[in-house]
């Protein structure tokens, strides 16, 4: 059976349901009545870079409807912004609803469609979100709706409402613009809202045929065996069992240290769970510069948590050597900017990064050395962009050829989503290899938020930089951002398949797993309190069911056995009448076929 018509007669039937549920808006939409409003149409305003947009409005001043042209590709997507603040005061867990009508006009994205993201949040502070939602907008005038729960209690203008279109260049209208408040009169599970679905969500959808047709290539290969006596001579019919282990290609997690040695019934699932589904893993926050120099226990007890993992034969990557913003720097490093010391920094991350490297020697299989420098460049402000070149070459000096060295990035997924994020990055690492700094690897983060990027968008994207830069690249930071469990199930399956399939791409690794253990709990894969979420199931069933090789049968005349596999560990297992004969071997990718011979007495 192929891999297609595996996966079409294990998920059928589930992904019709699935594209049915998320796909579509609710059956009938009904607004609760009641409410009053939270804004006053007449006072939205418009922001942004004077030569990034143009925003005019017409119709009645109570009530107007607005065209903002994005006149050039813009990002991140707050760069061009219409907004309004609060006129009344919430209380938290109050709840609101959002509506508007919008279309598109114009656009230069080869998706033909236009983009515009919605949020409430706190109009100060730490700009704390009440409800987010990406929507795309089509040349036909749509209707939206967004439900909004507040966290805390805001006075007015403490909160507000945005919409934002840096994207690519476009011109967008919307209208009828209102934020109803509810307060606890209506759930928040019963307001309606647009269900977001994304382009090659159908199950025909000509993109993943194709994607799985390369997995059948590119993750498996031949795995054949031979039975023979003592004197080497074949034996037909014996009994041959080939069970998968492991897989060659690292489905990873990132993990909190410290679940790994507590004691207490949730840290003893969440250490069943990453073994049980996961075969590799990168700290969180642990080996992060802050943390790291916390204190001397903390660093023990990092150390010995990766010595666990080690123990367990799970691969572990470093994460992070290098993030140049003030902000992911310790308090005493920031507290000499601006002063006569102030030229003392670079060393001091210098004598860091041989510090954390020569505390985890041979406990890490590889580094992200540079983290999001794209929005975090204060580092390279004072002291120039040759700087991140020189902290590859100390990683290099100290870790040898053989630990990878990545470049890490977030938004740089998307290339018609986020263009300014993506040609950024690509001329990063030209410009860090031009200086000499070893990078070996690309890291996409892939935090997917609002409205999914298209999977053929991110094949796109993957096809780019294997084009532009020719190096591996990994999903460093996955998850889905979404409070519909359908969408999230369907999207997940979708990017695994998307990712697995490009012959570029060497491991995807989610942010987090269980929900009190993850910082964006709705876009975890289990609960509190451990049952599996519908994209918990989707990754299970495609990492360890669909993408996952077991077989048996019997030899031919010549004592041969063979099957497609995909690429990994296995234990292979001949019997013939009372002799049994067992071997461990690696299956890897340009080795095939693979070939083992067993002998039975």
């Amino acid at each position: 059976m192929t891999l297609l018509s595996r996966f079409f007669r294990t998920f059928g039937c589930l992904w019709l349901l699935a594209l049915t549920v998320s796909a579509t808006q609710l059956p009938e939409i009904t607004v609760p009545q009641g409410g009053s409003s939270l804004i006053h149409p007449a006072q939205f305003h418009a922001r942004g870079e004077p030569q990034t947009y143009a925003a005019t409005s017409r119709g009645p001043t109570e009530n107007p409807t607005w065209e903002i042209a994005t006149l050039r590709d813009t990002s991140p997507a707050w760069a061009i912004q219409l907004s309004t603040p609060s006129t009344r005061p919430v209380e938290r867990d109050d709840v609101a609803l959002v509506r508007f009508r919008g279309r598109l006009l114009h656009t230069l994205q080869e998706s033909g469609q236009g983009k515009v993201r919605l949020v409430v949040q706190e109009t100060g502070g730490n700009y704390e979100r009440s409800g987010i939602r990406a929507l795309d907008l089509t040349r036909e005038w749509q209707e939206f709706f967004v439900p909004v729960r507040f966290p805390k209690s805001y006075a007015p203008g403490e909160v507000g409402l945005y919409f934002e279109f840096g994207y690519a260049a476009q011109t967008v209208e919307i209208g009828d613009i209102s934020l109803m408040h509810y307060g606890k009169q209506v759930a928040y599970g019963d307001l309606p809202r647009t269900r977001v679905t994304y382009t090659g969500a159908e199950p025909d959808a000509r993109w993943r045929q194709d994607a799985l047709a390369r997995i059948e290539q590119i993750r498996k290969g031949e795995l054949a065996v031979t039975v023979t006596d003592t004197a080497g001579r074949p034996i037909p019919g014996a009994t041959v069992r080939i069970q998968m282990q492991r897989h060659h290609f690292e489905f990873g997690t990132a993990v909190q240290l410290k679940l790994l040695l507590e004691d207490s019934p949730d840290a003893d699932r969440y250490r069943d769970v990453l073994l049980s589904l996961f075969n590799a893993v990168g700290p969180e926050n642990d080996l992060k510069w802050p943390a790291w120099s916390k204190s001397s226990e903390n660093r023990e007890k990092t150390v010995q948590a990766l010595h666990w993992l080690r123990s367990q034969g799970l691969p572990v990557r470093g994460h992070v050597l290098a993030w140049p913003g003030r902000r992911y720097l310790p308090k005493d490093i920031v507290a000499l900017f601006g002063t006569e010391r102030q030229n003392e920094i670079p060393a001091l991350l210098r004598a860091h990064i041989r510090d954390v490297i020569t505390a985890t020697q041979g406990l890490l299989t590889e580094w992200d050395v540079l983290n999001e420098p794209y929005s975090n460049r204060d580092l390279m402000d004072l002291f120039g962009p040759e700087i991140m070149a020189e902290w590859f070459k100390i990683a290099r000096a100290l870790l040898g050829p053989s630990v990878p060295l990545y470049f890490n990035d977030w938004g740089n997924h998307d290339l018609y989503g986020d263009p300014n994020h993506f040609r950024h990055f690509i001329d990063t690492a030209r410009y860090i290899l031009a200086q000499g700094g070893p990078i070996d690897g690309l890291g996409l983060q892939c935090h997917i938020g609002g409205i999914p990027t298209a999977p053929e968008t991110l094949l796109k994207t993957l096809d780019a930089y294997q084009k532009e830069l020719g190096l591996p690249i990994r999903a460093t930071e996955f998850d889905f951002t979404t409070d519909d469990p359908s969408l999230h199930a369907q999207y997940t399956r979708d990017f695994l398949i998307a990712y697995f399939s490009h012959p570029s791409v060497v491991g995807i690794q989610y942010w987090g797993f269980w929900e009190k253990a993850h910082w964006k709990p709705v876009a975890s894969l289990y609960n509190a309190d451990w049952s599996e979420r519908p994209a918990g199931t989707a990754t299970r069933q495609m990492i360890r069911e669909v993408w996952w090789t077991h077989a048996e049968g019997r030899t031919d005349d010549a004592g041969r056995y063979s099957v497609r596999g995909f690429y990994g560990t296995y234990t292979i297992v001949a019997t013939h009448n009372e002799s049994r004969s067992e071997r461990t071997l690696s299956h890897l990718p340009g080795n095939s076929p693979t070939s083992i011979t067993l002998s039975l007495p």
